[in-house]
């Protein structure tokens, strides 16, 4: 869609930053992003907080080393940080496809999709406007400044290696906790 209404819709408001290659980039970001948080919530509702935290640990590192390289040693700026976040979810993806396929084969079921897709539409203007929230400043960063959101998504990301630790492990716990507390609620009701 955006590919063919990209000049109208976008354009007007990120003057100065290419749909090729930024946007498309971002595309195939979105669509390795969703493989990674699938394989995510797929550890949190069987209880696997290790695989969880190694995964999400695991992810940063490869996301910091990534910018590092396409930004830092390459100098490609907003393409870097874009490429280092297809690299480290196409990674994590990968893994998934391994891990998830490797014993069963893939098959696709339309009652599921139609029942996913059902409870996942309406949330789909949210996760737009949370990722357009969350990448607005590099475009304003880019628009003023430069070059520099490069720089800016290094900072950014070593910044975020504590909220990383401390997300990855409450999201490791939370089924858990919850699940202490329900027991704990069914065994004050007895």
């Amino acid at each position: 869609f955006l590919l063919l209404t990209h000049q109208w819709i976008l354009d007007p408001f990120i003057q100065g930053v290419d749909f090729y290659p930024h946007l498309v980039l971002a595309a195939f970001c979105s669509i390795f992003s969703a493989i990674y948080m699938l394989y995510q919530r797929q550890y949190q509702a069987k209880h696997k907080a290790k695989e969880f935290s190694i995964t999400v640990l695991s992810f940063s590192l490869v996301y910091l080393l990534s910018i590092l390289f396409f930004v830092a040693h390459l100098k490609m700026g907003s393409v870097g940080v874009l490429l280092g976040f297809i690299v480290s979810n196409a990674l994590v993806a990968l893994k998934a496809f391994v891990t998830n396929f490797r014993h069963r084969p893939m098959v696709f079921c339309s009652e599921k999709a139609v029942h996913a897709l059902k409870y996942s539409l309406p949330l789909f203007p949210h996760t737009i406007s949370a990722w357009f929230m969350n990448l607005v400043d590099r475009f304003f960063i880019y628009h003023f400044v430069g070059a520099e959101v490069g720089g800016f998504a290094i900072a950014f990301q070593v910044a975020m290696i504590l909220d990383t630790l401390t997300t990855g492990v409450y999201q490791a716990f939370q089924p858990w906790f919850f699940s202490l507390f329900e027991k704990k609620q069914e065994d004050n009701e007895e």
